[in-house]
């Protein structure tokens, strides 16, 4: 019969060998594929989850799927100034627990209403099961436990636990955060991530605000800024003296009037910033964790050694905060399924459940953009002089058979032999194939080049 201090302690190896005992010596546990384990509430759950973790006689026997807490109403405060018993708080976190069923006891609702605010703010508003007694519905737990992501428990277990007691936000105070992961597999630049990406903290995002404040400006818009300058230069420096003074005094008298609009651009901007913001229509997020690849940095000059990322980084992006940091595992890299990231901020999925787009998009806004896909030339694109050249070229060469025509270049124009109606054209018979040949040759070097740029994996 063990004594009272024995039976108030917990030791991890003694709970390890009385559950396996369990397992392996009664009948029905040994069939049982769900075995219910229960801690005492005075111990820290987060380190005796850890420690359960860590052995092996343990992980030979048992997988820790899902995690539980219970709390009494009764047991809440341990004295008159509502202070919470110890770890209570902290085993009800997100990423620790993935439901907290509450048994009200039939406390004042005013009672009620506090506690379970405390725990709305640790742990998610729909992972709370209210009971009015010792019994709850299963099905209230099996709905709970469904939603649950386990790469987000894992990860939220190794960054983000008691990360909401940093600073809090607005959209903490109220209530209105939320967390999500996905599997993010594109490298990322770290140069653009630090330029570009923390410009999105605190921002909703659209496409509107994306295009503005978080996406790289496209190669091809620079060039063809450049290129517009260029020739608006040359065509005033064409102008006699008295059409230059014209052309400059309405170009200015343009930017004075895209000066003069300008303010009221801006409070556009912000009021449909605003709006979003207010009736929630746009995500934003806050906070970004998780493991990423970088992608290796290209200097430009001769002599300068490409720098290779060999391993994994944990990025970390938070307020104004952002770290990269390397996990020195270049023997022992990640699998492309446990590369993700880790967000928390408010409106991160869409109606159906799934990450937001908009997320997406601004995350793929931190690599080096690619360039442009060059068009291919279409029919209407190849000029006359072009299809003359073609007809110079190929001068009596791949003419047409079909039907057993047998067409041939007099030196004045094309003539069919087998024809009872001698039938001539003054132009290549198979001008058509040429031009289709000449294209597929055009287009053939743009397929090759995209098949040769880098791909993500």
């Amino acid at each position: 019969m063990p004594t009272v201090q024995e039976s108030l302690s917990y030791n991890t190896d003694a709970f390890i060998k009385a559950l396996s005992a369990f397992k392996l010596q009664d009948d029905k546990a040994k069939d049982a594929k769900v075995i219910v384990a229960c801690l005492p509430s005075y111990n820290h759950l987060k380190k005796a989850i850890f420690e359960l973790k860590k052995s092996e006689a343990l992980a030979q026997l048992f997988d820790i799927k899902f995690v539980l807490t219970k709390v009494s109403a009764k047991n809440f405060y341990m004295n008159k100034n509502r202070n919470p018993y110890q770890y209570l708080v902290e085993n009800c976190m997100k990423g620790v627990s993935n439901a907290i069923i509450m048994e009200k006891q039939n406390l004042p609702q005013s009672e009620i209403d506090i506690m379970y605010s405390t725990l709305k703010n640790a742990n998610f508003a729909r992972n709370v099961i209210l009971t009015p007694g010792r019994t709850f519905n299963i099905d209230d737990l099996a709905k709970v436990i469904c939603y649950q992501n386990e790469k987000f428990s894992i990860l939220y277990n190794k960054y983000f636990y008691g990360f909401e007691k940093e600073g809090r936000s607005a959209y903490y105070l109220d209530n209105a955060v939320q967390g999500a992961y996905f599997n993010f597999r594109y490298p990322l630049s770290e140069e653009v991530v630090s330029s570009h990406l923390t410009r999105a903290l605190q921002l909703p995002l659209f496409k509107e605000t994306i295009d503005r404040e978080v996406r790289q400006i496209a190669q091809s818009r620079i060039e063809q800024d450049e290129e517009d300058k260029e020739n608006e230069q040359k065509k005033i420096n064409e102008m006699d003296e008295s059409h230059r003074k014209r052309y400059l005094r309405a170009q200015k008298r343009k930017q004075q009037i895209e000066e003069d609009l300008r303010p009221e651009m801006l409070l556009l901007q912000e009021m449909a910033i605003t709006k979003k913001r207010v009736l929630n229509e746009a995500p934003t997020f806050e906070r970004v964790r998780g493991y990423i690849q970088l992608e290796d940095e290209f200097p430009e000059g001769e002599g300068k050694k490409v720098k290779k990322h060999d391993t994994d980084y944990q990025l970390n992006l938070r307020f104004n905060e952002l770290s990269v940091r390397t996990l020195k595992n270049k023997d022992n890299r990640l699998e492309p399924g446990q590369l993700g990231l880790l967000i928390y901020g408010r409106c991160l999925a869409d109606k159906d459940g799934e990450i937001h787009p908009m997320i997406k998009e601004t995350l793929k806004c931190a690599r080096t953009r690619l360039p442009e896909k060059k068009a291919m030339r279409a029919r209407g694109s190849v000029t006359e002089a072009e299809i003359a050249t073609l007809e110079d070229k190929y001068c009596g060469l791949d003419l047409p058979t079909d039907g057993g025509a047998e067409w041939e270049f007099t030196g004045f124009c094309y003539q069919n032999m087998h024809s009872a109606d001698n039938e001539r054209m003054f132009q290549h018979p198979n001008r058509e194939f040429l031009i289709t040949r000449h294209l597929q040759q055009h287009t053939a070097p743009l397929r090759r080049w995209r098949r040769r740029r880098p791909r993500c994996r």
